[in-house]
């Protein structure tokens, strides 16, 4: 390699890593690589805000209808989200949203006194109230759940129970001729939380990542079940995986535990004994596929094929996985921009400085000029030298003075002060890529500090519209065109654009129905 292509190379990692690579610290960049990616990945897996608002509005309604029916009250209270939603493990493929609504205690007196199968008249009761604001509701027989469907293919699984001492809740079995189960969903959701902070919250980011795996690859293993597997895996590992760095190891390490459960089994205890798990379908050859993938994954990494090492991930998890670290890019463009505004501001502010020395020499020779011509006139008989001397440097002065009243002095202050808050930019966008690659910071929190570097950067001093000099101005468009951020979007004629007609969008009606149905009850 040329000594100059060599230089550019370590600049270049100078830059963006804030040292030149060995064979060492080139495989710490591909750890850095490594907890980016899987940074915004976690990202992506959240559910969206979207969503939560879609679910909370469809829970908020069922809870108000169950409440007018059975507690003869107008609230939304009463419900608690549980399954993978209100474990927190849930990603943002999510379809199925359980909840179990607190029923009261008297009417289970009365259903018992109805005699046999008061479970499934229990249950038909309820599926009736909420069929009269969403008529595809059923009773599911195997789970003893209402199941609501709706037309965005969510499916709502509410469990109507009552509630016990302890916390814990009575439901209905439809098994034989109905009897009544005890269940411990909050004692399941307290576990989960409580090793989720033990784990630096990786057990919940495992178990969404889990989650798009199944999705991704149609592994038919339940969602409990993923998130059981993970709790016992995380607590029997002596492994820490302390940052998103860690986490391609983490999940290689998770396959060859799914894959190592026993080949006949089918039935687990869920966390804390609270249920048992029924999983008779066979998960672990997809397990080992994947094992496979990321271990394949993992090598391409660390000989430097990150985007092969990406496309295995995705053949994994499937297309959230990031094809490139987008954000990473945009800091590292906004990092380059900030090294050419610093030093076009301290340019402006050289250029202006010597105009200033200049201005000012030339002013003290003038004013020596104009001294000579009064003493030539008054003390020798060049008369005619003196006085077109005197004329001349007077002029001059004046001259000098007019274009002095710019103030270029108080310009290149402010220049200088640009320079130094853009060289401080500078700096903090650096440290944002160090936190990126080497923290488990929320992308959220890089993403929103990102945007309020460029506005500060974007918002500096941009010069003085005042003629000054050639050079001057040259360095003044260059500072507002690298501070144009904004693209202009291409005109559309109207004639091509079709609205959307919000009034038949499936989710209005639907929102629509749920506020005549509150407005009647």
């Amino acid at each position: 390699m040329h000594a100059a292509s060599e230089w550019k190379i370590n600049q270049l990692y100078t830059i963006h890593y804030g040292f030149i690579p060995n064979n060492d610290s080139l495989k710490y960049i591909r750890r850095m690589s490594i907890s980016a990616n899987f940074n915004m990945f976690c990202n992506q897996l959240e559910v969206s805000a979207k969503k939560k608002s879609i679910i909370s509005l469809r829970y908020n309604s069922i809870s108000k209808k169950l409440n007018n029916d059975f507690w003869n009250i107008n609230t939304s209270y009463g419900g608690v989200y549980v399954g993978c939603y209100g474990r927190e493990t849930a990603n943002d493929g999510i379809k199925e949203v359980d909840m179990i609504f607190e029923m009261p205690s008297h009417l289970l007196l009365q259903y018992e006194e109805c005699g046999g199968k008061c479970q499934a008249r229990f249950l038909e009761d309820v599926r009736r109230s909420i069929a009269t604001m969403y008529p595809k509701s059923n009773v599911d027989k195997e789970k003893h759940i209402i199941k609501v469907r709706f037309s965005d293919g969510m499916h709502f699984n509410v469990l109507p129970a009552f509630i016990k001492d302890g916390g814990d809740y009575i439901c209905a079995d439809l098994t034989g001729n109905g009897i009544w189960n005890t269940k411990k969903p909050i004692h399941l959701i307290e576990a989960i939380k409580e090793v989720d902070k033990v784990t630096n919250h990786n057990l919940t980011k495992l178990c969404k990542m889990a989650k798009a795996w199944k999705q991704n690859c149609k592994v038919r293993i339940k969602d409990i079940l993923i998130d059981t597997l993970a709790y016992e895996f995380l607590r029997s590992t002596k492994k820490t995986y302390e940052s998103y760095s860690n986490f391609d190891v983490m999940c290689l390490d998770f396959f060859k535990f799914l894959m190592k459960q026993e080949p006949s089994k089918i039935i687990w205890n869920g966390v804390g004994n609270s249920q048992q798990i029924h999983n008779p379908d066979n998960f672990r050859y997809k397990a080992i596929v994947a094992h496979f993938k990321a271990e394949n994954a993992i090598k391409l990494e660390n000989i430097g094929k990150k985007w092969s090492a990406r496309q295995k991930w995705k053949e994994i998890f499937g297309y959230k996985f990031p094809e490139s670290v987008k954000i990473e890019l945009q800091i590292k463009k906004l990092y380059d921009k900030a090294i050419m505004l610093y030093s076009t501001q301290k340019k402006c502010a050289r250029i202006l400085n010597q105009r200033v020395l200049t201005f000012k020499g030339l002013q003290v020779l003038m004013a020596l000029l104009i001294v000579s011509g009064i003493l030539i006139i008054g003390y020798t008989e060049k008369f005619d030298l003196g006085l077109g001397l005197f004329t001349l440097s007077s002029v001059m002065f004046v001259v000098i003075l007019y274009f002095k009243k710019y103030n270029l002095k108080d310009i290149s202050i402010k220049h200088r002060q640009s320079a130094l808050r853009t060289f401080l930019i500078k700096e903090e966008f650096q440290s944002l890529l160090k936190a990126l690659n080497r923290s488990d910071i929320d992308i959220s929190i890089i993403r929103s500090r990102k945007e309020e570097l460029k506005r500060k950067m974007f918002d500096m001093y941009q010069g003085t519209s005042k003629s000054v000099s050639k050079r001057y101005s040259n360095a003044i468009e260059k500072i507002q065109v690298t501070s144009k951020v904004k693209e202009k979007l291409p005109m559309i004629s109207s004639g091509k654009v079709q609205i959307p007609v919000w009034q038949s969008n499936k989710f209005y009606m639907e929102n629509k129905i749920q506020c005549l149905m509150n407005y009647k009850n």
